[in-house]
């Protein structure tokens, strides 16, 4: 009985291997899965996180261009808040990169065109403005970006220009978030 022990012991250990290398290979699936249905807005090269959200988590709103989705993103400070995401500096916005599940990465530029929402909050110190991403395809993107800084001095003279994260230090800035993310066809 003693020298089928170290068989008995191996066999044991070989199914005990086996069974944690199968819920290793469900996981990673579970994970790449979630990951293909997820829009982050990221550092360069996918790091850190500054906002994401579950593709499916979108809500329709239509226009006069047809229908537009929207899907409101979660920062580190949102409601719902995730304290996991980092804090975006306004001197790296345009350094992020739009990850569309995983089948596109967008990098974001200075170049590209920007529109000013709203430079109003409760005491005048916010600023948030849309970044039109081009993609590939037939999708149109938007992400809405708000700053907020008790330092920010508007110059309306200046109007919108002087309304864009270039003009601004880190210093100046309290917070910056990635509001929303819009895109016309409902599927990527």
């Amino acid at each position: 009985m003693s020298d089928l022990a170290p068989f008995v012991a191996a066999a044991i250990n070989d199914k005990v291997v086996l069974g944690l290398m199968e819920e290793l290979e469900e996981k990673t699936e579970a994970l790449n899965s979630s990951l293909s249905r997820m829009i982050r807005i990221t550092g360069p090269g996918g790091s850190p996180v500054y906002a994401q959200r579950d593709y499916f988590e979108r809500v329709r709103d239509d226009e006069e261009d047809g229908p537009l989705w929207r899907l409101d993103m979660i920062n580190y400070d949102s409601i719902p808040a995730n304290p996991s995401l980092s804090k975006c500096d306004v001197e790296e916005i345009y350094n992020c990169e739009l990850h569309i599940g995983t089948k596109e990465v967008i990098k974001f530029s200075s170049d590209m065109e920007k529109e000013i929402i709203s430079h109003t909050h409760d005491d005048g110190k916010e600023v948030a403005f849309s970044l039109e991403i081009p993609s590939k395809g037939n999708n149109g993107y938007q992400v809405i970006i708000a700053f907020r800084g008790s330092q920010i001095e508007f110059d309306d003279s200046n109007y919108p220009n002087g309304f864009f994260p270039e003009n601004y230090r880190n210093d100046q800035i309290d917070c910056v978030r990635f509001e929303w993310f819009e895109f016309y066809n409902e599927q990527f």
